[in-house]
């Protein structure tokens, strides 16, 4: 197992970090959805944090995340992390983040489920480098190598990432579930925009476009998503009251300094860390796996 997963529990079916308190995971998974109520399910590192400030602008008539750290905090929960409690805190309407399968969502036909996928080469490459965040090591091609190998056999924080894909894909004509690609976000961000907008019935004016598309760009994120998220933790971290909303658990906001949310946003750098026997082995087994996804492999087109 690699280094970056040792520290691996399993919660009713869930992989999770033992930093990951049981009984609030249990309390995530009881969760009944409400009418209105707006989840964002997505597999780590494949947009979730990008789609989450596309929701958030567009929910706030155009409001930049950092204009109002505050309201971002509430507005953005981590189900998984804070819980049915944390959920009844939190500022409505929120996107309620979850790296759950979508067959372990709660689902109500008045709730809306918005889904991210992304190429798992680049996904597999992305989630390496987060993890390597929390620790004090440069990144090397034998931990490269160890982690590769976890991530093909499921054995991450949040389990295979083939039975995420699965999820969605076995939902996606669902009338209240909106499924799109990092790579088709890469490659016609309005396009995504305006569909997001329609999908939860939100006039999208051509003034409230530009500053989605403004607030969501790499460039804007890059710069000043990490800072913003920092300093609003340290403030969180300081208020003593227990029924702030809080987007994930304190512990989460203790190592958020460690956690790049968002690092360099592009599309087939997996080739930077991956050899082609292992790209080789990763496209075998995507073959594999979606035998019963025929035109998956088209979301994932740079």
């Amino acid at each position: 197992m690699s280094e970056l997963c040792r520290n691996i529990q399993v919660v009713d079916g869930i992989l999770v970090s033992t930093n990951c308190d049981a009984a609030t995971l249990r309390s995530a998974l009881n969760y009944q959805a409400q009418e209105g109520d707006i989840f964002l399910a997505v597999y780590p590192k494949s947009g979730t944090t990008w789609m989450q400030i596309i929701l958030y602008t567009l929910m706030n008539n155009g409001e930049a995340f950092d204009d109002n750290m505050t309201e971002y905090f509430a507005r953005t929960p981590f189900l998984e992390l804070v819980g049915e409690t944390g959920l009844k805190n939190m500022h409505r309407p929120c996107a309620i983040k979850t790296h759950l399968p979508l067959n372990r969502v709660s689902h109500h036909e008045n709730a809306k489920y918005i889904c991210v996928v992304r190429n798992p080469k680049d996904v597999c490459v992305s989630y390496y480098h987060f993890l390597l965040g929390f620790t004090n090591e440069a990144p090397t091609q034998t931990s490269f190598d160890a982690f590769f190998e976890a991530f093909i056999n499921g054995n991450v924080h949040f389990g295979d990432y083939f039975e995420h894909l699965h999820s969605v894909w076995q939902h996606r004509e669902n009338p209240n579930v909106f499924l799109t690609s990092y790579e088709e976000m890469k490659r016609d961000l309005p396009g995504v925009i305006r569909r997001v907008a329609q999908f939860m019935n939100i006039e999208l004016t051509d003034h409230l476009l530009e500053r989605i598309a403004t607030y969501s760009s790499f460039n804007y994120m890059k710069e000043r998503f990490q800072k913003a998220y920092a300093t609003q933790a340290n403030i969180a971290l300081s208020n003593e009251a227990v029924d702030a909303p809080l987007p994930t658990d304190r512990k989460s906001l203790l190592m958020c300094d460690r956690c790049v949310l968002v690092r360099e946003g592009t599309v087939g750098s997996w080739s930077a860390n991956m050899s082609e026997e292992q790209a080789q082995r990763l496209d075998k087994l995507f073959e594999e796996k979606t035998l019963d996804m025929p035109g998956v492999d088209k979301l994932f087109l740079p």
